[in-house]
């Protein structure tokens, strides 16, 4: 399975918010990688706010 975070050229996206819990947000899609198996997590901002944090549960990010 190819996720959007897979190519490393692909900087934006268009987004809606699937789920909220605990001040974290998953979205329906996302360029963003989480730390996973050594390699670290990606950094960025989503409509200009920063993203200080990364959460994987099971496969959703």
């Amino acid at each position: 399975m190819v996720h959007p975070y897979d190519n490393f050229e692909r900087l934006t996206c268009q987004a809606q918010v699937a789920d909220q819990r605990d001040d974290y947000y998953a979205f329906d899609q996302t360029v963003f990688f989480g730390a996973k198996g050594g390699q670290l997590a990606d950094r960025g901002t989503i409509n200009g706010q920063e993203v200080v944090d990364l959460k994987w549960e099971g496969e959703r990010l």
